[in-house]
C-alpha cells in the first residue's frame, strides 16, 4: 500500500489547508482521501494522479471546508464516486450543497457510510480496492459553520483504518481531532455526547503500523510509526515525525 500525503495542514483552519492523502495498491488507481480547497494544485504536482482513470474513488471524512471544497475542482472526472457518513452528504446537500452544484457537469455515486446513531464503526469496501479492508469509526468533533443542525452528531466525523490483506500493514488516518483532547481513554470535555468513549479507546486500542493524525491529538503512546499533520514549525514529539507535502509512505 502506498500512501501520498498531498495537504500535511491540520484542520480547524489552522492553516487552510486540512490533511490530505491518496491511496494505492498498484500506483495507477488512486483512491482520494478528502478534497482540500487546493485541490488543483496537488493533482497537479503528482502526474500519476492525472492520468485519465487514475482517481477511481474519494472518501470524505468530514463537511468542514478543509475537507470537501476541492470537490469542485473535481467536476471533470467523470463519474465521480463519493464515500462518506449520511450526515456528510445531508450537509453537501443542504448546509453547503455542493453536490447538486457538481450534477450539471458530472455524474456523483453517493456511497454512504454507516456511521450514524447507534452505529459508531462500520467496515466497507471499495470497488477497485479489493486488497484492502476499511474501517470507519466516529470520533468527535465540531460541526461544520454551514450545518443547519448545530449540535454535534455520530457520523460528523470519522477516522479512517486501512489494512493491506497482502501484507497485513495498518494505517490509521486521522487528520480531523485538532482542538478535542482526545487519546486512548476517550475524549475530551463533552465534545460529542453521544460518542461511546469505551468504543473509540477500542478502535485506538488496536494496533497500526502507521499513524497519521493531527499534531495536537490522537494516542500518545500508540506502537507503530507515528506522522503528525501540522505546519512545519509546529513541535514534534519524541518518537514522532512531521508530515510534508508529497511524502511518500510505504506498507
Amino acid at each position: 500500500m502506498k500512501i501520498l500525503v498531498l495537504g500535511s495542514g491540520a484542520c480547524g483552519g489552522r492553516p487552510a489547508r486540512q490533511g490530505s492523502v491518496a491511496l494505492s495498491l498498484d500506483g495507477r488507481a488512486w483512491l482520494l482521501i478528502n478534497a482540500s480547497p487546493d485541490i488543483a494544485h496537488q493533482l497537479r504536482a503528482h502526474p500519476a494522479l492525472q492520468a485519465g482513470g487514475a482517481i477511481q474513488a474519494l472518501l470524505l471524512l468530514d463537511a468542514q471546508l478543509q475537507s470537501v471544497l476541492g470537490l469542485l475542482s473535481l467536476r471533470e472526472h467523470r463519474p465521480l464516486e463519493v464515500y462518506a457518513t449520511p450526515l456528510v452528504f445531508e450537509d453537501l446537500t443542504e448546509g453547503l450543497p455542493l453536490l447538486p452544484m457538481l450534477e450539471p457537469y458530472c455524474a456523483v455515486h453517493w456511497h454512504p457510510l454507516p456511521v450514524a446513531g447507534c452505529e459508531r464503526s462500520a467496515g466497507f469496501s471499495i470497488p477497485g480496492f479489493e486488497g484492502l479492508r476499511f474501517e470507519a469509526q466516529a470520533v468527535p468533533g465540531l460541526r461544520p459553520s454551514h450545518a443547519r443542525r448545530r449540535e454535534p452528531r455520530v457520523g460528523d466525523h470519522i477516522a479512517l483504518r486501512v489494512e493491506d490483506g497482502r501484507s497485513g500493514q495498518c494505517l490509521v488516518f486521522a487528520p480531523a481531532l485538532a482542538g478535542t483532547a482526545f487519546d486512548a481513554a476517550g475524549p475530551g470535555p463533552e465534545p460529542l455526547a453521544e460518542l461511546d468513549a469505551e468504543a473509540c479507546g477500542l478502535f485506538w486500542a488496536q494496533p497500526a503500523d502507521c499513524w497519521l493524525l493531527d499534531a495536537q491529538a490522537g494516542p500518545q503512546q500508540a506502537a507503530g510509526r507515528r506522522i503528525l499533520l501540522g505546519p512545519q514549525d509546529a513541535g514534534v514529539p519524541a518518537h514522532a515525525e512531521l508530515a510534508y507535502e508529497g511524502m511518500v509512505i510505504e506498507l
